[in-house]
């Protein structure tokens, strides 16, 4: 998703492979926490799932404070 691009154009370009049964459900990968708000709201105005699952770069793996990884 170009984060330019507003939600309502974004959801408008999934609905076709949803209705192509080729997507099932949407997620989004490091957005911050106000973007997946505008997306759920935006799908919320199209009666639709929105995004069903959040990608982050915070491994499981590591479960100490984001400051104290080492990237």
């Amino acid at each position: 998703m170009d984060r330019n691009t507003p939600w309502e154009e974004g959801w408008q370009a999934i609905h076709v492979p949803v209705q192509q049964g080729k997507i099932l459900h949407s997620g989004s990968s490091n957005f911050a926490g106000w973007r997946i708000v505008q997306a759920q709201e935006a799908a919320a105005r199209r009666h639709s799932n929105g995004l069903v699952s959040e990608q982050s770069t915070y491994p499981a793996a590591y479960r100490t404070a984001p400051e104290d990884y080492a990237w």
